[in-house]
């Protein structure tokens, strides 16, 4: 009788301990193809100073778990060989950027070097990318996730207030979204609130987004918990140089104004945000 209890106290651990959720990417990749095998690829965050270096093998390489955003510096090296440099690159999420670099001998006195970059989509489906200066140029009252996301023009929204704001990707019911915060899901697992987030709030301050990306029905396999859109948030990261900015908003009932002669019931709603990076 104890064998059995342990097989099946293994069993379910095994279960419990293969079970797969959804991962949604908070970084994002570099792609590309060198003129030389074994060329050394770095790629270095400028902000953070952070290095990344891969060996193209076979003249390809790829980067993968790059912060987003940037600028970043890339530099291509090999014995024998120029090295070069290419900078301003910006990477978003849920996308690679590409690279082709050609390197040229050190016998060469005249050179022409010739190196470019390209975004190329990895979604698995369709979807919108809003950076942080995109995010800055939409007007918004309520400075929710709702307000954001709809510039999706297939994204409705039910309400305007971020506390009942119910999203609804190509009709679906808001339940089968799936909304995250630096990968880390922040659904309403118990059905509790009209905009099926975690809070009946808005779930994060829009001052410490970074970047949003909202696909549409992903068919990726590695992803799940939707059926209808994925709403993906990154967080602002630091830097070497701080940066800082403040936020503060304020609403009562005489914002509102009245109804038929009717004076809306008395509310408070504070809002503050202060970042630092």
């Amino acid at each position: 009788m104890s064998k059995k209890i342990y097989a099946a106290v293994l069993s379910a651990l095994f279960v419990f301990s293969t079970s797969t959720f959804a991962e949604v990417s908070t970084t994002s990749s570099i792609r590309g193809v060198v003129n030389v095998s074994g060329a050394v690829v770095s790629a270095t965050h400028t902000p953070t100073g952070s290095t990344k270096s891969k060996s193209a093998t076979d003249g390809g390489f790829f980067l993968s778990n790059l912060l987003i955003g940037g600028p970043y510096e890339i530099t291509v090296s090999a014995p024998g060989y120029k090295s070069e440099s290419l900078g301003g690159v910006f990477l978003v999420l849920n996308e690679t950027t590409n690279l082709d670099i050609t390197l040229v001998s050190d016998s060469i006195e005249e050179i022409t070097v010739t190196a470019a970059a390209t975004s190329g989509s990895i979604r698995m489906g369709t979807g919108t990318f809003l950076d942080r200066d995109a995010i800055d140029g939409i007007p918004t009252v309520n400075r929710s996730i709702a307000d954001i996301a709809k510039i999706d023009p297939r994204v409705t929204i039910s309400s305007g207030s971020s506390r009942y704001s119910e999203i609804s990707v190509m009709g679906q019911n808001n339940r089968f979204n799936d909304f995250t915060i630096d990968g880390v899901s922040f659904n309403d697992p118990f059905g509790l609130n009209d905009n099926g987030f975690g809070t009946m709030r808005n779930p994060v301050s829009m001052d410490f987004v970074d970047q949003i990306s909202i696909d549409i029905t992903p068919f990726d396999v590695s992803r799940g918990n939707t059926t209808g859109g994925s709403i993906a948030v990154v967080t602002k990261s630091g830097s070497n140089e701080f940066h800082a900015s403040a936020f503060y908003q304020k609403r009562d009932e005489g914002n509102v104004g009245d109804y038929n002669d009717q004076d809306f019931p008395e509310f408070e709603d504070e809002v503050k945000a202060f970042t630092g990076k």
